[in-house]
């Protein structure tokens, strides 16, 4: 349990995993309990390294390695989904028939035609560098 001052818990399993005696590592960031840590990156740009993802977070994105599931599919993890999807509640998802479903990432300044694209963060939420940021929630 994250507790006080700590910014992770993922069971001290392994040091220099990203977290480490409770503490996100430098060059980490970390989400949810246990933490999955991983380090930052773009999630427009899907810029991890082969076999990874980039995943949104509370406080931002982080590199993981990549799910397999596919837009619409059920998820029950931030890591289900494929790069370029994301795990959200099936409220907001017509024809989502899980608690969760994949659905993609789009771009609120060019979400093209695919998709009805809405902001992944709330108003006034986003961090810096995500205020662009959107999910699909229709078509």
């Amino acid at each position: 349990m994250i507790q006080g001052d700590e910014s992770c818990d993922d069971g001290n399993a392994v040091a220099g995993d990203g977290c480490t005696d409770c503490m996100a590592d430098e060059g980490y960031l970390c989400s949810g309990e246990p933490s999955v840590c991983g380090v930052p990156c773009d999630p427009l740009l899907q810029d991890c390294a082969d076999g990874d993802a980039c995943y949104l977070i509370r406080s931002g994105s982080i590199c993981v390695s990549a799910g397999a599931g596919t837009q619409g599919d059920e998820c029950m993890s931030l890591d289900a989904c494929a790069p370029g999807l994301v795990c959200l509640d099936a409220m907001n998802l017509p024809g989502c028939t899980g608690a969760d479903c994949c659905s993609p990432l789009c771009d609120l300044t060019d979400p093209g035609p695919v998709c009805e694209c809405v902001a992944f963060y709330g108003v006034g939420m986003a961090p810096p560098g995500y205020e662009d940021v959107g999910v699909c929630v229709g078509e």
